[in-house]
């Protein structure tokens, strides 16, 4: 493998590091541009000192200019600079006008990542990435396809010992989405695109049970130069080849995923008649049920709430116990048999009076904790119907049983000391 543009040397560890600060977010994308832009450069002046060593020419000391990156990344001075700072801080790189200083120990954190990404092989071993895929990670401006991209180098590429290269390699997209943490239609829209533009090849005689067990097939271009107007201003790109060219660059649009089909059959038609019917045939009349008022229709069965006390909740000794427990949470009234007493008793205080507002009256009573305004006898129904609803089933008890039970009741005139309508 001798690519025409020539190649770079990593590691396995230069490139987890990278992934890994770019992965939890630590540096953003236009610090992944600036970190490859580095190594792009470091390339170039490595190949002019061989070269200058073959012609031999006298050896000068390199210098590095921030405008080099600014060309290659095709971001402003000021960001570079920034995105540099940034490198630097975490341990990823050093920049100076005279040395540019990679990194070749692991980052803090980046352990689990160098191991996937080195596989059974050595995290030191070298990784021919050829200077044109270099430059296209240098100036992408899409997170998922860096990563992508960067994990096809390190799967696919690789030096022997006696300097062979080779180029081909397998991997799955669900590997590739859970060591990066992307989504799986995100790697797979990217292996599209690569393939596409001729970065890697298509897999074609893989049997499926392979493909489930390693992944497919696939080789790296490393003659791949990109497209031939890779690198053109953006200015001279008409509206529509703007948004449909297929191109690695900040400035190109992508194209979004198709609408989805629709489906144009219709309702099936009617079988006897055509016309719309305008009879009674096969309704019900209105007054075979109660009407239902307009607009919204509150649905049976709704959990009674402290926050919108009904009128018929008062009147209904299950759903006050559910009530009970609301307002002992929220802090109406404190827990206990004597507090859920009072808590009747104000409900048949609330009943009884008249000319007024039965809810207002009763939450009145339960959150300022006026229970001394129950009297004595709206206390003792709110007894009886405790030992009828808890005791004694939801049937009205005889009155010699109230009798017995309540001696004062049969005095007082109360036939059937009822708090509640009959359940049964």
């Amino acid at each position: 493998m001798q690519p025409k543009s020539g190649y770079k040397t990593v590691t396995p560890i230069q490139m987890g590091n990278a992934l890994h600060l770019l992965q939890s977010r630590v540096i953003s994308v236009k610090g992944a541009q600036v970190y490859f832009a580095c190594i792009s450069i470091l390339a170039i002046r490595e190949a002019a000192r061989r070269s200058g060593a073959r012609t031999r020419f006298r050896q000068i000391n390199p210098h590095y200019r921030l405008s080099e990156l600014c060309k290659l990344t095709r971001l402003s001075e000021r960001t570079v600079r920034r995105e540099l700072k940034t490198l630097s801080k975490f341990k990823l790189l050093d920049f100076t006008k005279s040395e540019i200083c990679i990194a070749v120990e692991p980052v803090e954190g980046s352990t689990e990542i160098l191991a996937q990404v080195s596989g059974k092989r050595s995290p030191r071993r070298p990784i021919p990435i050829p200077r044109s895929i270099l430059r296209s990670l240098a100036c992408c401006h899409q997170r998922a396809h860096i990563l992508t991209l960067a994990v096809y180098m390190c799967r696919g590429l690789s030096l022997s010992r006696v300097g062979e290269g080779s180029a081909r390699g397998s991997v799955k997209a669900s590997w590739i989405a859970s060591t990066t943490g992307l989504s799986l239609r995100s790697v797979r829209s990217i292996r599209a695109r690569l393939i596409e533009l001729g970065v890697i090849t298509r897999d074609t005689g893989s049997h499926q049970r392979k493909l489930n067990r390693d992944g497919a097939y696939f080789q790296i271009n490393v003659d791949w130069q990109g497209p031939a107007d890779y690198g053109r201003a953006e200015k001279n790109i008409g509206v529509e080849e703007r948004t449909s060219r297929m191109a690695i660059g900040p400035r190109i649009a992508t194209i979004s995923a198709p609408l989805a089909c629709r489906n144009g059959a219709g309702f099936a038609p009617p079988k006897e008649y055509k016309k719309t019917p305008y009879g009674v045939k096969d309704q019900k009349a209105y007054g075979a049920m109660p009407p239902v008022p307009a607009g919204f229709c509150r649905k049976r069965g709704r959990k009674p709430t402290i926050r919108n006390i009904l009128p018929e909740d008062l009147s209904d000794f299950f759903r006050m116990e559910v009530l009970f427990e609301q307002a002992t949470r929220a802090g109406w009234v404190k827990p206990g048999e004597s507090s859920f007493l009072n808590w009747l008793g104000a409900a048949v205080r609330a009943k009884t009076q008249s000319g007024g507002d039965s809810v207002r009256i009763f939450v009145g009573i339960a959150k300022r904790g006026l229970f001394f305004h129950i009297t004595h006898q709206e206390e003792e129904r709110a007894r009886a119907a405790i030992h009828r609803f808890r005791y004694g089933g939801c049937k009205f008890p005889p009155e010699s049983e109230i009798s017995d039970l309540h001696p004062w009741a049969a005095g007082q005139g109360f036939s059937h000391p009822i708090l509640l309508h009959n359940c049964s």
